[in-house]
């Protein structure tokens, strides 16, 4: 296709008048219309070739960071289940002892279980109030510091966040 429009043309310039056996003159002639249009074709062709290259680079760069991405998600995943296996083992293995500590708290009076509680980190605290009897816990977290309340509150709702309460959540 090309050698022919290529071939079309040249026929073209060849029996344009006053191309066979004119002599050239000492001025430049003014380019013809086919040769223009030969310009401008070359000129697209090239522009067409650079949007191509640069296409097929970002084409090449996509991929690398699909593979990227691909080889990161694999590795989450693996992590994921990691620490979903060492959850699970250590639910199972103090699960046990946050009931039975549940079950001591709960046989207590709830002043003397919320004082306790008080002292004990916000994980532990949150877990015992949690496997407690709803009417017990209730009367426990009643009496325990506002500021201890609402850490433990949001625990339960967020467990993996350790935000504090605000002081403007504290103020009676």
């Amino acid at each position: 296709m090309r050698h022919a429009l290529h071939a079309a043309v040249l026929l073209l310039v060849l029996l344009a008048p006053g191309a066979a056996g004119a002599e050239e003159s000492a001025a430049p002639a003014e380019p013809s219309g086919v040769a223009l249009l030969l310009e401008e074709i070359q000129t697209r062709q090239t522009l067409l070739a650079r949007r191509e290259r640069e296409l097929d680079e970002r084409e090449r760069a996509l991929a690398e960071l699909e593979a990227e991405v691909a080889a990161l998600l694999d590795e989450l995943e693996g992590v994921q289940e990691v620490v979903e296996a060492r959850i699970s083992a250590w639910e199972e293995e103090n699960g046990d002892t946050v009931r039975r500590l549940a079950k001591i708290y709960a046989a207590m009076p709830p002043a003397r279980a919320a004082k306790l509680i008080e002292g004990l980190d916000l994980d532990l605290a949150t877990q015992i109030v949690a496997k407690m009897k709803h009417k017990q816990s209730a009367q426990v977290m009643a009496l325990l510091s506002r500021r201890r309340a609402l850490e433990m509150s949001r625990q339960v709702v967020h467990p993996l966040r350790g935000e504090p309460a605000s002081p403007a959540e504290i103020a009676p």
